[in-house]
């Protein structure tokens, strides 16, 4: 598919948004063969193609994450409009940017680069909002509410977990909601708080069977 594309030095929304997916898709097939290295490779080339700068220094990670963090808390308090959700252009930029940033963040945390995968879920969270009611906004809110838990700050993680839980009741998507238990037994996992995890495990392998 890639070596087919139009080469034209611009693209139309349409094909740049197929160029984009096309790489996020192919990142996610490295995942699933468990090749990391080739999935940070295909995911930083869908975000080039969106026009999202790859960060390397710490200092302008820093920087960007503090901004992007005080994006996110202002649209928790005053939400996109209804009008921007419904807008099918804006909504499928929206979507396919949460996807590439998720991606992004899996690779930065299997690469311990930690800045930049919190940089990465707080975008893929922001992005994801912007869609309404969708599977990209329950997994973003809780790959960013394990990601907050991890550093200890619970209120805040407990926000985004129940977030994404209450999103995924919406959706009355059982595969959906079994992930959301996943990622939350996970982080708990790592703090070896046992009874948590048995619960959301019992949870998810429950939905898994719906």
């Amino acid at each position: 598919c890639l070596a087919h594309e139009p080469k034209q030095p611009t693209w139309s929304v349409e094909q740049k948004l197929q160029a984009v997916r096309w790489r996020r898709q192919l990142a996610e097939a490295h995942y699933s063969r468990g090749d990391i290295h080739a999935q940070g490779i295909a995911v930083r080339r869908a975000l080039r193609v969106a026009g999202e700068p790859v960060l390397r220094s710490p200092t302008t990670i820093l920087i960007r994450l503090l901004w992007r963090g005080l994006r996110l808390a202002f649209q928790q308090a005053y939400p996109p409009s209804p009008r921007w959700v419904q807008r099918d252009d804006l909504r499928f930029w929206e979507r396919e940017l949460a996807r590439c940033l998720n991606q992004a963040a899996m690779v930065d945390y299997f690469e311990l680069r930690f800045s930049l995968g919190m940089y990465n879920l707080v975008g893929a969270v922001t992005h994801a909002e912007r869609t309404g009611f969708s599977v990209e906004m329950a997994v973003a809110s809780a790959q960013l509410a394990c990601g907050l838990g991890i550093l200890g700050w619970r209120n805040a993680c407990e926000h985004f977990m129940e977030r994404a839980e209450r999103v995924a009741l919406a959706l009355a998507d059982p595969a959906v909601h079994a992930h959301v238990c996943n990622l939350d037994a996970l982080w708990h996992l790592g703090r070896c708080e046992w009874s948590v995890v048995d619960r959301r495990l019992d949870q998810s392998q429950e939905l898994c069977l719906r």
